[in-house]
């Protein structure tokens, strides 16, 4: 386990080294932009149920006034229904992939960091593990090979 940590951090550094403005760019942009534009569109889609509140407020009243007609009234109701619920499945969505979108952030910025914590392993501790790896799948041993199968499933992906 030790030997495949440090040829994960020599991947880390080498790769930092290489990467080091596209990684900047992608923290600083990536997420930011589409988080900017997922407010923007939840923004937006406020502002539109707000609108719509106020529809719903005119046709009341010139149903009240005898200015439009029940079946009518009806239809744009129902309309103005079916909207608010296409709006408010679209917020839940939204608000959704903007959580998912802080999360990935988050990950990638706690990833970086373990790596900026350690340069060169000589020894392993439980931090090491817990930093670094989720769990070990070991398979069966096989006789024949006097061998078994071992996975190390990584908390992140490089």
């Amino acid at each position: 386990m030790l030997e495949k940590i440090n040829e994960l951090i020599k991947k880390f550094y080498d790769e930092d080294n290489l990467k080091k403005q596209y990684d900047n760019l992608i923290d600083e942009n990536l997420f930011k932009d589409k988080l900017n534009s997922l407010e923007q569109e939840l923004q937006n889609i406020n502002n539109e149920l707000k609108s719509k509140e106020t529809y719903f407020q005119k046709i009341y009243e010139d149903r009240i006034n005898g200015i439009l007609p029940e079946k009518e009234f009806l239809i744009l109701i129902n309309k103005y229904k079916d909207d608010n619920t296409k709006l408010e499945e679209r917020m839940k969505i939204i608000k959704k992939e903007i959580s998912i979108t802080n999360s990935k952030k988050e990950n990638l910025k706690s990833t970086k960091n373990i790596f900026k914590k350690y340069r060169h392993i000589d020894s392993l501790s439980l931090e090491i593990v817990n930093d670094f790896i989720d769990k070990v799948l070991i398979g069966n041993y096989d006789e024949k090979s006097n061998t078994r199968k071992i996975k190390i499933v990584w908390n992140f992906t490089i």
